[in-house]
């Protein structure tokens, strides 16, 4: 992602069947999203 976009940064993205996907380029990044009415929050790290 770095070397298309020049920077850093991170994206969440959900398919079509509800699947939770998410990549960063930056040392960390908060991640937030609800299944079925559980919500999930963290810190996901490259460390």
């Amino acid at each position: 992602m770095a070397d298309r976009t020049g920077g850093w940064g991170g994206l969440i993205v959900l398919d079509n069947k509800g699947r939770v996907g998410y990549a960063h380029t930056s040392r960390r990044m908060a991640v937030a999203y609800s299944i079925d009415g559980d919500v999930v929050a963290k810190i996901s790290s490259l460390e």
